[in-house]
C-alpha cells in the first residue's frame, strides 16, 4: 500500500510548530533547573507553592519533551510516535498550567499556555498519517 506524502506546506508548518514548542520548553526547563529560587519566584509565580525538587522535575520533563519533539529529525519513521507522545504531554501540561494561571488571576501566562496548548494539539493532529 502506498503512503501518501504530506504536502510540503504541511510539513513546513509541522516542523515550525515543533521547533517553537521545543525552543520554548527547552528554555523553560533550563530556567527551572538553573535559576536560584529568588529569581525563579519572579519568573514562575506558581513555584512559590511548589517544592524545589518538584520544580526541578518539571524542568527535566520539559527538556525531555522538547528533545522528543525534535527526535524525528534523526528518523522520521522511527521517532514520529515519540514526537506525538511528547506533543500530547505538552498539550496536557500547557492546559493544566493555563488552569493554574487562571486560578492565580494571571491573564498573560494563561493566554501563553493556551496558545502553547493549541500549537501542541495542532502538531499532534498534523503528524497523523
Amino acid at each position: 500500500m502506498l503512503r501518501r506524502q504530506h504536502p510540503i506546506w504541511k510539513r513546513a508548518v509541522l516542523w515550525t510548530l515543533q521547533g517553537w514548542l521545543a525552543m520554548f520548553y527547552a528554555a523553560a526547563g533550563f530556567a527551572k533547573l538553573t535559576e536560584p529560587a529568588s529569581n525563579l519566584y519572579v519568573l514562575i509565580p506558581w513555584s512559590v507553592f511548589a517544592n524545589r525538587s518538584l520544580v526541578s522535575i518539571a524542568g527535566w520533563l520539559e527538556i525531555l519533551c522538547s528533545a522528543g519533539l525534535l527526535a524525528p529529525l534523526l528518523s522520521q519513521k522511527a521517532f514520529t510516535p515519540l514526537m506525538r507522545l511528547c506533543a500530547m504531554a505538552i498539550f496536557i501540561w500547557a492546559a493544566c498550567f493555563a488552569a493554574i494561571h487562571t486560578w492565580l488571576l494571571q491573564p498573560g501566562p494563561t493566554a501563553v499556555n493556551l496558545v502553547l496548548a493549541g500549537f501542541a494539539a495542532t502538531a499532534v493532529l498534523m503528524s497523523r498519517d
